[in-house]
């Protein structure tokens, strides 16, 4: 008897099992992954810039972070979407005659979303601020001159890009002006043009 009991228990057991597995399986095709119409969540973004400070003063640098849609601000229906999407970077700056610095990016973005060509695109521009974190900011160039002078550890400016996604992946193109001068001493004021490329989670 109790063998024949175990073996209906186990047999109960079993089909309960694969009921519910089959169920389960039954509404897997229902479920969604996360809808992206809406925006990212947030996105990974790193890459590497071309960077002027200056006449005949070009370096290579780097920079990484990420960007995050915080606001929905228009729904322009077949016109595609406008973010304001704010974000935080992590770079590196340098000049010819100076060592490399590290700055704290922040950048403030009007972000539009559409579709064109079954492509998704991004256009983006707004403020950006950048503040002086790690690094050598002594003007070298105008200490052979002068007393001693630090460059400017704190600059905004004007940052425009473009890119696609694909899927879960970005890349694009930006250019940032800045508005301030590198140092006292001079007039000219930084610009840097970067090539980015991230992840969408």
């Amino acid at each position: 008897m109790k063998e024949t009991f175990h073996k209906k228990m186990l047999a109960l057991t079993l089909m309960a099992v694969l009921a519910a597995s089959t169920s389960t399986f039954a509404q897997e095709p229902q479920s969604k992954e996360p809808d992206k119409s809406d925006g990212i969540t947030v996105g990974i973004r790193g890459g590497v810039h071309l960077m002027s400070m200056g006449p005949l003063d070009l370096s290579f640098g780097w920079h990484a972070g990420a960007v995050h849609d915080v606001l929905q601000i228009a729904d322009m229906d077949i016109f595609g979407k406008l973010y304001l999407q704010p974000g935080i970077l992590f770079s590196s700056q340098s000049s010819i005659f100076d060592e490399k610095t590290y700055w704290l990016e922040v950048p403030v973005l009007l972000s539009w979303k559409y579709t064109l060509f079954k492509g998704t695109y991004r256009t983006s521009i707004g403020p950006y601020a950048t503040f002086g974190l790690i690094g050598d900011f002594e003007d070298k160039v105008e200490s052979l001159f002068t007393e001693s002078t630090s460059m400017n550890r704190f600059d905004m400016g004007l940052s425009i890009g473009h890119g696609r996604e694909y899927k879960w992946f970005w890349i694009g193109a930006s250019i940032n002006m800045g508005f301030m001068s590198v140092s006292e001493y001079y007039d000219y004021t930084a610009w840097s043009y970067k090539v980015t490329i991230g992840v969408n989670i």
